[in-house]
């Protein structure tokens, strides 16, 4: 194990106190997570990039699991560590990120008699991150809960969410769970006619657009994609086209039938354009977020030249 240096001891310390504040389940205890996995993501945090050996400890942990539901929960632990960690700061998540990916990277181990034969026998993968989609689109949804009053927390799990949807985790597409909130963070703070401060979802989306803009331009461009929000809000759909087109109270995204189009695009970004320019309602850290986020599609739509494999 490295030495520690001061600064990642010292986040090794809070990060052990922040997250005994969220740990509801037990995943603190060493049978899920141990201060060598804890200790190993604040020195790849502490040097802003993955060490592998660094990498490596943090799955040693899950690779020494005797029975499935041993391997499972221990995935499950460091899977927890990793996106608590990640909403919790801001300046850990494109280092996680890496982690991640460095995770899948890693070459097939060569198991040995010696070795529990779990991994072989079950179909349970480190490489293809099992059970990690589904703690992360749980961790996404319980922020949703945590910080509708805090909209800086918010702000920073959306972050991960537009981060992690821009980066080569392409499994997150098949989530529909963490997806639809994403969906339904911008339907909240752009499609409803009189958001209600202190604008939780704003900020929220802004980190979206400012991440993943790319990835939204594509399903608007190239795909009629079918969202996940409608029926998950509870929102009802226009009986009728003639209602749809009438009805100026059902938004546009309901009005098209909850596909992505370049329609719905260009709305978006109109309306970021008249929140930056009101003052009468929203901060300037707001208006500031949304001339931004504005500035981040304008770019999406120059550079974007062809549909990801993911979305295929």
């Amino acid at each position: 194990m490295a030495e520690l240096t001061t600064a990642a001891e010292w986040f090794a310390t809070q990060l052990k106190i922040c997250l005994a504040g969220v740990d509801k389940f037990g995943f603190l205890p060493s049978n899920r997570v141990t201060h060598d996995q804890i200790y190993s993501l604040a020195l790849c945090i502490d040097a802003e990039w993955a060490h592998r050996d660094h990498v490596e400890q943090m799955i040693a942990h899950p690779l020494s699991s005797e029975t499935r539901r041993e391997a499972l929960v221990r995935l499950q632990g460091l899977w927890w560590l990793l996106n608590w960690t990640a909403v919790a700061y801001q300046d850990s998540q494109e280092t996680i990120i890496e982690i991640l990916l460095a995770i899948q990277g890693l070459p097939a181990r060569e198991w040995t008699e010696q070795d529990p034969v779990v991994w072989e026998r079950e179909k349970i993968g480190y490489q293809e991150l099992t059970g990690w989609l589904y703690n992360w689109s749980y961790v996404y949804d319980e922020c949703r809960r945590m910080y509708q009053n805090d909209q800086h927390r918010w702000r920073d799990a959306n972050r991960y969410m537009g981060l992690l949807l821009a980066s080569d985790c392409r499994f997150l597409y098949s989530s529909t769970r963490a997806f639809a909130v994403a969906e339904s963070v911008i339907f909240l703070a752009l499609e409803r006619p009189s958001p209600v401060p202190p604008f939780p979802n704003v900020l929220a989306a802004a980190e979206l657009f400012k991440t993943a803009s790319p990835v939204f331009y594509i399903l608007c461009r190239d795909r009629a994609q079918d969202s996940g929000i409608v029926g998950t809000l509870g929102l009802p759909m226009p009986s009728t086209d003639a209602e749809a087109e009438s009805s100026i109270n059902v938004p546009l995204f309901i009005r098209l039938g909850g596909r992505y189009t370049l329609e719905l695009w260009d709305y978006w970004k109109t309306r970021w354009h008249i929140i930056m320019l009101d003052d009468e309602v929203y901060d300037d850290e707001i208006r500031q977020a949304a001339e931004e986020a504005s500035l981040a599609m304008t770019q999406a739509a120059h550079v974007i030249t062809r549909l990801p494999t993911a979305l295929l």
